[in-house]
């Protein structure tokens, strides 16, 4: 098992690798949903463990996807930055949210892509077109649970968990 404090990191680089692999077939939607995964890690472990994932560290992961991966500047940078951002605002709601930490990742996931989008319309750029934008926030909410399922058992037991134990 992975040491607490470094599970955030360590998952976040293994995630920010695997967004700059070349999928086969993955054009378009695909390839946000690839620059996605990182920035759904970063709000996963914000809102658990604040103190583990610096927001630094996020924008590094999505600089590296932006550089790597052949994106726009910035562009998967900002999406670590929102998904860290989100975390840190739900922490206060995790426990008493209606529908758990799958609907704050939805909420994130929204938020993620409308300021993709935003910074795509206020660059100028067509970074990807509206229809990718959302069909790849579909996916992303739609796979969240087998996204942050290997990060939940590299999490171990919660507290809560721990202390009844």
């Amino acid at each position: 098992m992975t040491s607490p404090t470094l599970a955030p990191v360590l998952t976040l680089v293994l995630a920010t690798g695997l967004a700059v692999v070349p999928w086969p077939g993955a054009m378009g939607s695909g390839t946000v949903m690839a620059a996605l995964v990182p920035a759904v890690v970063v709000h996963y472990w914000t809102l658990r463990r604040q103190e583990g994932l610096p927001a630094s560290i996020a924008f590094l992961s999505g600089l590296t996807v932006d550089i790597l991966g052949g994106g726009a500047l910035g562009f998967c940078a900002l999406l670590n930055l929102v998904g860290w951002w989100t975390g840190v605002g739900c922490r206060p709601w995790r426990a008493c949210f209606p529908i758990g930490r799958w609907g704050l990742a939805a909420g994130a996931v929204v938020l993620m892509v409308a300021a993709g989008w935003l910074a795509a319309y206020l660059a100028g750029a067509a970074v990807n077109p509206m229809a990718e934008l959302l069909e790849a926030g579909f996916w992303t909410i739609l796979l969240y649970p087998l996204i942050v399922l290997p990060l939940r058992l590299v999490e171990g037991p919660r507290r809560s968990e721990a202390a009844a134990a």
